[in-house]
């Protein structure tokens, strides 16, 4: 049963089928029966994938059937392996279960948040007012109580096992775990502490772990202190930075664990720490532990600003994308407004903006459904772009930036990108493109790069660019413009430029001073696709196929390159004058006609890999080019006396470069002689 379940039971969908085939009742039964040691390995491993797997309801079912009673006790025996998987069930159940809704928790919560009109400190009080749905029933049952005395305060349990159980206590408690008398709470910080001391390796960083879990809770942080863990984590960081010899690890954890303490701690905690260890000493790990350093100095810059997101985050880390939407609803947002804008202001406000950046990142931005709700619901993002009006250049290369970057990202939803330019992102961004700093030039264009190509998502052929007229009004094109006429911008940069406007100007002529540079950029970077938009206006065409630009159709033989001569080709060919029609069709027809040719086909297929997909594919647009060469030269019949001209001129420089083409190959055959 427990191998048919664990092979079965990858997503939601399993899940349910197997709750309507009744294994997993069959499952549950069998572990409630059969002492634990006996319970085949397989089986509990699908009951630990069920609770990583399935829904808020789904794992919430788990606990209906009794699955944490029927487990921790168990955790009485010495196998660590499988204690440590008990315990992963167990803490996978209790988090899920902050998203189990009771008629009066979170609905009556999310209504205080929004009618308030508090401070965030406020709303953080409302937000944290909630206990887990299972506590009072696991308190009640006995279950908490004899984990604390039978796992915690037993001095046999593998280390990794007592740091595994603070953990399940920490997410079932919002605010921390607490111990249940004094007695206990200074035996078990007595005990981890002297292991911080004597102890090495993994039980030492083991300890230290346990450590900060105990730290969230500011009622255990006297006892933390005089047992000396505050002074054996500030040793372990100082030697590290006096470049000695310590575990990197152990570094790691006693950074966490410090700004556990100083988060949550009272101002006194705080002052002591703050002299144990200063932002000079921490700004010589920057290098290997920029995650932590970054969070501990940025709460010396300020503590409570730092406290409120951690509690936050803790409160949205445990939630699942329904309940966390509802707290948007509520009005969570306005918190995090005040406080993305706070540390643009300060002098060395950058710690700051990486850890609210990285909680909104993680927390909101990561969901494209949570994303779209802010979009829907709240003006947020007006706001942080607005913060790029006022801030300076010197602050541009921040986290902010960055998560602009992530959030208009080839990843993300087209509309979403598209609602960034009707806040107002392009014009808001086009300042930072007078910046000396290359990365920030660079993040700008990528953005905007990414905003005006999600614009033109959908349009059909000669369809212009929705964004081109309201862009050229507000001078944003002219900047464009001006920065792709410097001849000193880095290559990278002027390439992305000239892809910008060529994208905006779709079907529609380039101006006049700047249209052969950028068409010749783009000839110059190989950029058919950029090419082709332009090709839907004629008026473009002429500096296309300038300098016989024509002969450079298909000279390259992937699959994606073909299809992007052919798309250029048919633009011109539908698009285009008389001449040049008539320049395509004289240089290339006898190119293209070897694409329904199979001999040659073979030779393609074979030579350059061509799939047999892609090879139909080719012989397609070829026979549809063909065709329409043929009713291009049905219909056009005679010319007029200056096209004919032009046309017979074309065709004897035809001629001539062909003759002078098989001369310069028979040259090539002899030298080989």
């Amino acid at each position: 049963i427990g191998i048919i379940a664990y092979n079965t039971v990858n997503t939601v969908q399993d899940f349910d089928l197997v709750n309507q085939t009744g294994l997993i009742y069959e499952i549950i039964d069998y572990i409630r029966r059969i002492p634990i040691k006996r319970v085949p390995w397989k089986m509990l491993l699908t009951v630990k994938k069920m609770t990583e797997v399935g829904t808020t309801e789904q794992v919430h079912q788990l606990y209906k059937m009794k699955l944490i009673q029927m487990l921790y006790t168990q955790l009485i025996n010495k196998d660590e392996d499988l204690q440590l998987q008990i315990l992963e069930v167990i803490n996978n159940i209790i988090v899920k279960g902050w998203n189990v809704t009771d008629n009066s928790s979170q609905s009556d919560i999310s209504s205080k948040i929004g009618s308030t009109k508090s401070s965030s400190s406020k709303i953080l009080q409302l937000l944290l007012a909630r206990h887990h749905p299972y506590l009072q029933e696991l308190r009640h049952q006995g279950v908490i109580k004899t984990i604390i005395e039978r796992v915690l305060m037993n001095s046999f349990m593998h280390k990794s096992v007592i740091r595994d159980t603070l953990n399940l206590l920490d997410s079932l408690y919002i605010e921390g775990f607490q111990f249940p008398s004094e007695q206990l709470q200074l035996q078990f910080i007595q005990y981890i502490c002297y292991d911080i001391v004597l102890g090495e390796g993994d039980n030492r960083n083991y300890a230290i772990e346990s450590l900060s879990y105990l730290a969230i809770n500011d009622a255990n942080h006297q006892c933390i202190i005089n047992c000396g863990g505050l002074h054996s984590a500030v040793q372990f960081i100082s030697k590290k930075a006096d470049e000695k010899s310590i575990d990197f690890v152990t570094v790691q954890y006693s950074l966490a664990f410090l700004i556990n303490l100083f988060t949550f701690g009272q101002p006194a905690t705080q002052q002591q720490i703050q002299s144990s260890i200063s932002s000079k000493t921490l700004q010589k790990l920057n290098e290997n532990y920029k995650n932590n350093t970054k969070y501990l100095i940025g709460c010396y810059s300020d503590a409570e600003f730092v406290n409120e997101l951690v509690r936050i985050r803790r409160v949205v880390e445990k939630r699942d994308t329904k309940t966390i939407i509802e707290l948007i609803q509520a009005g969570l947002m306005q918190t995090l407004n005040t406080m993305v804008e706070k540390p643009v202001y300060y002098d060395d406000g950058e710690d700051l903006l990486e850890i609210i950046s990285e909680v909104l990142k993680q927390q909101f931005f990561n969901s494209i459904e949570i994303c779209q709700e802010i979009f829907d619901r709240t003006d947020f993002f007006d706001q942080y772009i607005n913060v790029f009006k006022s801030l300076r250049f010197n602050k541009a290369n921040n986290e902010l930036l960055t998560t602009l970057h992530f959030l208009t990202s080839d990843e993300r939803p087209t509309e979403q990108k598209k609602k960034f330019f009707e806040k107002g992102i392009i014009q808001t961004l086009i300042r930072f493109l007078d910046s000396q700093n290359y990365i920030v030039l660079f993040k700008v264009m990528d953005i905007i790069m990414n905003v005006v190509v999600a614009g033109q998502q959908g349009l059909k052929e000669k369809q212009q660019h929705p964004f081109r007229k309201q862009l050229t009004e507000n001078g944003s094109l002219a900047k464009f413009t001006q920065l792709f006429n410097n001849d000193h911008l880095n290559r990278n940069i002027h390439k992305k430029i000239t892809q910008v406007i060529a994208v905006l100007y779709k079907a529609y002529p380039l101006p006049i001073e700047i249209s052969a540079k950028v068409i010749e950029s783009l000839k110059a970077n190989n950029d058919f696709e950029e090419l082709t938009r332009l090709a839907e206006h004629a008026d473009n065409h002429k500096l296309i196929l300038a300098k016989n630009f024509q002969r450079c159709f298909f000279t390259q033989f992937t699959l994606s390159k073909m299809t992007d001569y052919f798309n250029l080709t048919n633009m011109i060919l539908k698009y285009g004058s008389v001449v040049s029609r008539q320049r395509i069709i004289i240089y290339r027809r006898a190119k293209i006609e070897e694409f329904v040719n199979e001999q040659f086909l073979d030779y393609y297929e074979y030579y350059f890999s061509w799939t047999k997909d892609g090879r139909d594919y080719i012989r397609k647009l070829a026979r549809e080019t063909l065709d329409r060469i043929k009713s291009i030269n049905d219909h056009e019949g005679r010319f007029n006396e200056k096209d004919a001209i032009t046309i017979r001129q074309m065709q004897k420089d035809y001629e001539f470069q062909k003759e002078d083409d098989l001369f310069n190959e028979d040259e090539e055959d002899e030298d080989f002689v």
